[in-house]
């Protein structure tokens, strides 16, 4: 999806990835010409992400555990935050829609298993702070789109 929409949704924009793991979409980001790119997720992840991500000085490695509470060296504002695979375990939905909330962008790109019971609460969960709204299938790549994968773009109410 933001191979097909860089230029509107990444080009000189600061992007905040959650749960990035291994920092693919963080990795994208920079390469799209994001202008920074914070890359975050649990303290045991982030020395794998940080080796990961090195070579692109846009990205910024921060470990980030989900809920109400950042750290206060957690920037707080960003143009975009995204996370993929997000939603995979159900108790932990709670935790990353307090984060979203806690968190500044006036838009927010969620992908997971929609076949699943965290996207689910997740959906659910996120409509009660944000406009959950289904990504359009023009925005999405045909080549890389299935049928089993939701994403969504949160806009706050």
């Amino acid at each position: 999806m933001l191979e097909k929409n860089g230029e509107r949704l990444v080009v000189g924009k600061t992007v905040m990835e959650l749960g990035a793991g291994c920092g693919l979409l963080s990795i994208v980001a920079a390469i799209l010409g994001a202008s920074h790119v914070t890359a975050t997720d649990l303290p045991t992840v982030t020395p794998h992400l940080q080796k990961n991500t090195s070579q692109y000085p846009a990205i910024t490695v921060s470990d980030l555990k989900w809920g109400p509470t950042l750290p206060p060296a957690t920037p707080r504002s960003f143009d975009l935050v995204v996370g993929s695979d997000v939603t995979i375990t159900p108790y932990a939905v709670p935790a990353l829609v307090e984060t979203l909330v806690a968190l500044s962008a006036p838009l927010y790109i969620i992908a997971g298993p929609n076949h699943r019971e965290g996207w689910r609460t997740f959906t659910t969960k996120a409509a009660e702070h944000f406009t959950v709204t289904e990504v359009p299938k023009e925005d999405l790549d045909p080549h890389y789109t299935s049928s089993r994968v939701g994403i969504v773009y949160l806009t706050k109410k």
